[in-house]
């Protein structure tokens, strides 16, 4: 078959990844099947090529003629030969007329495929531009609640797979969506929003269903069905939301925000250096409350957060730790559910007063340390250095000073330790471990490895007033602002604040951004600003390709923040 497959000008271009596809191309027809082995996965492709029974049994008659001439029954060589009309003839009448490559090109699973230079890089283009996306609303996904965020990565990684399905074997192609994947994991990992099943490199499209909503009919046979019943999920959660007053975050406690913190920062700041001495995999029953306690403050600080990083990883943190068991943890995941709110404001909840961890008596920690320093181990004893390592780590969060210098003549010996010799012990041993090692050689101090998921210090608290440079490239420009929100008050605070002589408001709608993007053309708008959150892709991608070709720089900014959009435009003007 597919000699004929040849013939008739298409390629076959097989690959396998635990299971074999195949990709029939013939210049703008694409056919993907998938098997167990190649001949299956050929007929899966055949198949989709080929929907109606007749062509297939067409297909069939011109495969045996073509490769096999003598299982012909006797009866069909006469008809074959001219003695009457036959089906042999009504099979060769497209064979005959059909465009034939006297190069046939049968491609391997390794060989790229060359589709026409305009949609390869209008594809690349539009996975470049996802890529900007993703970047642009990561803070905005930030602080919404994690269904969101996991719907919202989801749409994104299937969308770079649907483009890549049609690209395969393209290594530019493939690097590209490498990278996105792997943006999109970093999210992931840092958020802890449930399960991205398409992040799998080896995922099909049916896999993304544990992502999405439960529905027993839906079983997508292409990523492009995916990204469609993402954003459809998003878009009815965001209305069953608006319907039951949550915020638009997806956050139920808005109200229980207010009175905001006096000091965030600080506040934010304590949170975090407590979490950043907790290890996910080591909390048990007993530190349920103090848990807790930490959740309660985030939920109190999400209506005045000055670092969205360390707010939504110090919240991934939890989340992970809150999904190891759900039944140990249920007090914790209680209070990190968006649907939850307070009896009373948050404000009256937390004590802020309330010492960031339990005091240690510093006269038994002091004895403590002084009896760990009268075991020294000797010189070379590798064996006793190690146990008495494991005895004088967990103090060093309070005399690490003494215990190094106490330590030091072991130098050599201890900076040949690595996390293995200390199995069992845990990651906060493997941490203090290496803070010591650090301190004995005077090295700079290292990031810790990602499985520790390490939280982000706190920069400068954002505030909102304007850049001066960015002010004078903006000061009387016409700008457009397209988001799916009204808000009269960010509308007129931003044209303020950067001296627009005029910033148009357009809502996210089919024709509205179909007028827009004309306008876009004409030249109309000097700025094109767009709040990307939760615009669809396509939207993204045509207000971002209709402003490069008009050459209007194109702003992609978070909602609802002035502060946020002059980063973005100091960024991008």
């Amino acid at each position: 078959m597919i000699e004929l497959l040849a013939e008739l000008g298409y390629d076959a271009i097989f690959r396998e990844v635990g299971w074999v596809e195949c990709l029939l191309v013939r210049d703008d027809e694409q056919w993907l099947g998938r098997g167990r082995d190649r001949d299956e996965a050929l007929r899966s492709a055949v198949n989709q090529a080929c929907p109606s029974h007749l062509a297939r049994a067409l297909l069939a008659r011109a495969t045996t003629i073509v490769d096999e001439p003598d299982v012909l029954h006797p009866e069909e060589n006469e008809h074959a030969n001219g003695v009457t009309a036959s089906a042999a003839e009504v099979v060769d009448e497209p064979i005959v007329v059909a465009p034939v490559d006297t190069q046939p090109r049968i491609a391997g699973a390794s060989e790229p495929f060359n589709a026409r230079d305009r949609e390869r890089e209008t594809a690349l283009e539009e996975l470049r531009s996802l890529l900007s996306k993703i970047g642009a609303d990561e803070d905005d996904l930030a602080v919404c609640a994690p269904q969101r965020q996991r719907l919202v990565l989801l749409a994104w990684i299937a969308r770079a797979r649907s483009i890549q399905e049609d690209f395969l074997g393209d290594d530019e192609v493939d690097q590209v969506v490498t990278n996105i994947a792997r943006a999109i994991g970093t999210l992931s990992k840092r958020w802890w929003p449930g399960s991205v099943p398409a992040l799998q490199q080896a995922a099909l499209p049916a896999d993304a269903t544990r992502a999405l909503p439960a529905d027993d009919d839906f079983e997508p046979d292409s990523w492009t069905e995916v990204v469609e019943r993402a954003e459809q999920a998003m878009r009815a959660l965001e209305h069953s939301d608006a319907a039951r007053g949550f915020d638009e975050y997806g956050w139920a406690d808005a109200a229980a925000c207010l009175p905001a913190p006096a000091s965030p920062s600080e506040l934010l700041g304590a949170v975090v250096a407590e979490l950043n001495d907790v290890d996910p995999d080591e909390m048990k029953h007993n530190d349920v409350g103090r848990l807790t306690r930490l959740a309660q403050r985030l939920r109190f600080l999400r209506g005045s957060i000055t670092n969205v990083r360390a707010w939504s990883s110090a919240m991934g943190r939890l989340r992970r730790i809150a999904a190891r068991d759900r039944t140990v943890f249920a007090d914790l995941g209680r209070a990190l559910a968006p649907s939850f709110v307070p009896p009373r404001p948050w404000s009256a909840i937390v004590d802020i007063g309330t010492a960031r961890k339990p005091e240690v008596d510093p006269w038994l920690r002091a004895s403590e340390v002084e009896g760990v320093l009268t075991t020294l181990p000797a010189l070379g004893d590798i064996g006793a250095l190690r146990a008495w390592l494991v005895r004088a780590l967990p103090l060093t969060d309070t005399h690490h000073e003494k215990i190094a210098t106490a330590i030091r003549p072991h130098t050599e010996a201890i900076i040949k330790f690595g996390a293995e010799d200390f199995a069992g012990a845990g990651r906060r041993i493997h941490r203090r471990l290496r803070k010591l090692q650090e301190a004995l050689t005077g090295a700079e101090p290292t990031s810790a490895p990602p499985s520790e998921m390490s939280l982000p210090s706190l920069p400068v608290v954002d505030d909102e007033r304007s850049d001066a440079d960015v002010v004078a490239r903006t000061r009387g420009r016409r700008a457009v602002f397209v988001t799916n929100r009204t808000d009269p008050d960010l509308q007129l605070r931003l044209r303020d604040a950067c001296e627009f002589s005029e910033l148009d408001w357009v809502a996210s709608e089919p024709r509205r951004i179909d007028a827009i993007t004309d306008a876009i053309m004409h030249n109309r708008y000097d700025v094109v600003i767009a709040a990307t959150g939760f615009l669809d892709h396509p939207v993204d991608a045509k207000l971002s390709h209709a402003c490069r070709g008009a050459g209007v720089p194109y702003v992609r900014a978070n909602r609802g923040r002035v502060g946020a959009c002059m980063r973005a435009l100091a960024r991008d003007l």
